[in-house]
């Protein structure tokens, strides 16, 4: 078998990335590489990535945003474990709940992001 047979189930993605896009030019998403992992973006019919997925050398996470393009919320994991963060209309954390090595972690936080309560589980 060739070398190019070997690839032939490959698609190289250049350094501005991939898109993908409508039969009309839309663009629907995009994935991108870098040199710690990758990403992948999704699109409202807006023009907004509102799903944003990533991967680097610490774990993965997933972001999920509002019509509008605001954080809603984010999801991930890294060497310590996975959170949870849920944000306001405006793309403020206000509350969150995470791993940690003596067990879970549950926050509160004001609209300024500030921590009002936490617990540990």
């Amino acid at each position: 078998m060739s070398e190019i047979d070997n690839h032939a189930n490959e698609i190289v993605i250049p350094p501005e990335g991939l898109s993908f896009v409508t039969s009309d030019g839309r663009l629907v998403g995009k994935l991108i590489a870098t040199s710690e992992g990758g990403g992948l973006a999704l699109y409202n019919s807006r023009g907004k990535a509102v799903v944003n997925m990533s991967a680097d050398e610490d774990g993965g996470g997933i972001a999920v945003r509002n019509n509008q393009g605001e954080l809603g919320a984010n999801v991930f994991a890294v060497s310590d474990g996975g959170a949870i963060a849920i944000s306001n209309n405006r793309g403020e954390t206000v509350a969150m709940l995470h791993a940690s090595p003596e067990g879970g972690i549950l926050s509160i936080l004001k609209n300024d992001e500030k921590m009002i309560w936490s617990a540990l589980g």
